[in-house]
């Protein structure tokens, strides 16, 4: 009996020198780090205040959130100067945790701006992996309105309408005609446990770990092995993701054909929802503006246009960059396809900017 004690204890303290020894290496050499993500009671995901990120995919980022939970300059919720802010609100598209921030549109929109109409600009960028736009909407009402910007922008594609929710967090549905935000998940099983868990989330070895199940879920187990000698990768990086620990990158998700008016289960929200941004605007206090990564269903952009929301449409001069022999999606460093690269983000910047001074601000 003493040599099992004996030997469980030895167990034990071996196994978390190993541990120790594991985190100190993953953080030194910044090859893992803790969790950027955490878990709202009213917002389901969202990023930890002052996270380090560090992504390597289809491009490479090292840096971190800011003190109030969102990415790049710290403007805080209280409006102290006389500047036009804007939020940015979306999925990785708009995140843009992929390559350095001066490179990012949202970037390159706050420093051309100013050029245009002569006044200070403030670009909040609300952007997380894997938000639907009921989600960016959720996030909009609890969140980002809070902030009161001039302009919100939200970036969508037929993916981003027609997913079904895959992550723990608020739902929105129709109850009796009427748009209706339930938050039933801050009392089911799972999120009490990710409570109980909720420190396992400061160890870098745990976000390695998460990174290393969700690659196993989506057949990728040879690239954890291997990396880039897994001889069953293909090497164009569709659908990377953003990869911030969770498994929650949403990849290229806006590719492919979208689903016919009759299998939309949610189109009846969709339209609730693009009522209730129209009404902000008929206030005159705020603006919201609807912005198409990728071109979207002729119902769809029927249902905008019939509203009289304003649209800034980037299908088209992504598809001119194309067509000029540039692959907006292309990354020559890392050889591979996904988010909107270097070239992309520039041209994206500086087209909202001008659309945006041109008749987009009132």
């Amino acid at each position: 009996m003493k040599k099992k004690i004996a030997f469980m204890v030895k167990f034990s303290l071996a196994f978390t020198v190993s541990l120790v020894v594991l985190e100190l290496f993953l953080r030194l050499t910044q090859i893992g780090l803790p969790s950027t993500i955490t878990i709202d009671e009213k917002l389901g995901r969202k990023f930890k205040p002052n996270a380090r990120i560090m992504l390597a995919a289809e491009g490479f980022r090292l840096g971190k959130t800011n003190k109030y939970g969102y990415t790049g300059t710290p403007y805080p919720p209280e409006r102290n100067r006389d500047a036009l802010r804007i939020a940015l609100v979306g999925d990785s598209y708009v995140e843009g945790h992929y390559l350095p921030e001066r490179y990012y549109f949202g970037k390159i929109m706050e420093e051309k701006l100013p050029g245009f109409i002569h006044r200070d600009v403030e670009v909040l960028n609300f952007g997380l992996a894997g938000l639907n736009f009921r989600r960016m909407y959720i996030n909009y009402t609890e969140w980002v309105a809070t902030y009161k910007p001039d302009i919100t922008l939200f970036f969508i594609a037929p993916f981003d309408l027609l997913e079904k929710e895959t992550h723990l967090g608020p739902r929105c549905r129709m109850d009796n005609g009427s748009l209706v935000i339930s938050y039933d998940f801050n009392r089911s099983r799972s999120y009490k446990i990710r409570e109980k868990l909720e420190f396992l989330r400061i160890f870098s070895f745990y976000s390695l770990f998460q990174k290393a199940y969700a690659m196993f879920r989506l057949g990728r187990t040879g690239g954890i092995l291997l990396g880039s000698l897994n001889p069953f990768s293909d090497g164009n990086g569709e659908g990377s993701g953003e990869g911030n620990g969770e498994g929650n990158g949403d990849g290229n998700g806006d590719a492919g054909n979208p689903p016919s008016m009759e299998n939309d289960d949610y189109l009846e929200i969709n339209r609730e929802i693009f009522k209730k941004l129209r009404a902000v605007n008929e206030t005159g206090k705020s603006r919201n503006i609807i912005v198409l990564k990728t071109a979207i269903p002729a119902y769809y952009k029927d249902m905008i246009d019939g509203m009289g929301l304003p649209l800034i449409d980037l299908s088209g001069e992504l598809e001119k960059m194309e067509s000029e022999g540039i692959d907006p999606y292309y990354w020559k460093a890392t050889k591979k396809r996904g988010h909107w690269n270097h070239e992309a983000q520039r041209m994206i910047g500086n087209y909202l900017a001008e659309r945006l001074s041109h008749g987009e601000i009132k």
